[in-house]
């Protein structure tokens, strides 16, 4: 018969006979413990002495990574560091204080925040780290163990749903793409199951050109120039501002102004070369865009576009506009204006994509063309609610509902 490795074990010294280390196990029926050999005292730490692979091995703390609290906490997991070895996935490693399991939910969140730190732009990295302290809740699991029952436990805690949807929905995105890097690094087997969240639609806001007109007049003359260009393209406003003189090609054959690229925008001030769309969205110049082109004198290729002369130069040398510089201009003149209140983004982007395809008939694609989404999914939002253009297409082809009365 093959004897299963491992024993429990403990370095005290005895505190009734002095002797250290000297401790066997001994059984009274159904009950074990773990004695000194002159049997007046029980050790208060205890530890598992195992063979494996050619070495011996000391393990005092569980996959937790907390410390062994007594011998019987002990022989639960010696049953199961024997069913491990029997399976082949034990792994000594695993089986350490917690700061050193790297494993560990939280040791193996820390790793996977600092690698995307790295990898985006701040905003998004701090938008990141908040949904990580939601996650807490997997604290103390380690990530080879985690299964559907966990993730749908998650789903189903008091704490997520005390949450908006969105963010519910947000939340449960960002787990599924956290596992997906757990399977792809090999720290997790299989993928579990994670459960998606229904969010309600809202209603978009939107302005129609004639209102967007009543607060353009507002804004002073300095400033109107970004605005002019937002309300045409529908860049994100972060976007505009980062524009700059390396990425305007007036000698593009593709349109006959030229072309442009949104290659850059800020995240919390911080210029960054990576667009929310992870592409560079290339452009055509129209002829009131290049008539403001052709009036600016053409800065160095690391100038903005569009100079803010109210920026302040020893913080800004280069004056660049920035998006809460433009959206306190858009609330003022909105305001003056007698606008509903509105942000800046659905007065620019969303309201271009509301106008583009319910009052000027564009088609879904060519929106995500101007937007430069990958994914047609993003701009189906600007579908939702073509009411004038449903109400113009009924009224040709419909029919009466009743006779006119006969004179």
């Amino acid at each position: 018969m093959t004897r299963l490795p491992g024993r429990i074990v403990s370095q005290q010294t005895c505190p009734v006979c002095k002797a250290k280390g000297q401790y066997e196990e001994v059984s009274h029926g159904k009950i074990s413990f773990l004695a000194c050999q002159c049997g007046q005292y029980m050790p208060t730490q205890v530890d598992i002495l195992l063979w494996w692979q050619g070495k011996t091995r000391r393990i005092s703390h569980d996959q937790k990574g907390q410390r062994f609290e007594s011998y019987q906490a002990a022989q639960l997991a010696l049953g199961v560091i024997r069913d491990q070895i029997r399976e082949g996935n034990f792994y000594p490693e695993l089986w350490v204080v917690k700061s050193k399991n790297q494993l560990l939910w939280e040791n193996w969140m820390a790793a996977y925040l600092d690698r995307e730190g790295r990898r985006c732009t701040s905003a998004y990295h701090d938008k990141k780290r908040q949904m990580a302290v939601h996650m807490e809740w997997f604290n103390g699991i380690n990530v080879r163990e985690l299964r559907t029952a966990h993730i749908q436990d998650f789903a189903a805690s008091e704490g997520l749903h005390s949450l908006s949807p969105k963010y519910r929905a947000d939340i449960l995105s960002e787990l599924k793409h956290i596992l997906a890097e757990a399977v792809e690094r090999e720290d997790l087997a299989r993928m579990p199951k994670v459960p998606s969240v229904t969010v309600p639609k809202k209603r978009i806001k939107w302005l129609a050109p004639e209102l967007q007109d009543a607060a353009f007049e507002k804004i002073p003359e300095e400033h109107k120039p970004i605005f002019s260009f937002m309300f045409t393209y529908g860049p994100r406003p972060a976007e505009a501002c980062a524009l700059m003189w390396d990425c305007i090609d007036r000698n593009n054959p593709l349109a006959p102004e030229g072309v442009f690229y949104l290659a850059r925008t800020f995240s919390r001030r911080e210029l960054t070369n990576t667009p929310k769309t992870k592409a560079d969205n290339e452009l055509p110049i129209t002829e009131q865009f290049a008539a403001y082109l052709d009036l600016v004198p053409r800065g160095m290729p690391d100038m903005p576009v569009f100079v803010n002369m109210k920026a302040n130069p020893s913080r800004n040398p280069k004056r660049f506009y920035n998006p809460d510089f433009l959206r306190a201009i858009w609330a003022k003149a909105s305001r003056e204006a007698g606008l509903p209140e509105i942000n800046l983004y659905n007065a620019t982007k969303h309201s271009r994509g509301m106008q583009a395809i319910n009052l000027e008939g564009w088609s879904l694609e060519t929106v995500a063309r101007l937007f430069g989404h990958a994914d047609l999914k993003h701009t189906q939002k600007y579908a939702a609610t073509g009411t004038k253009m449903l109400s113009d297409l009924l009224n040709k082809k419909v029919r009466p509902l009743r006779k006119k009365k006969s004179e």
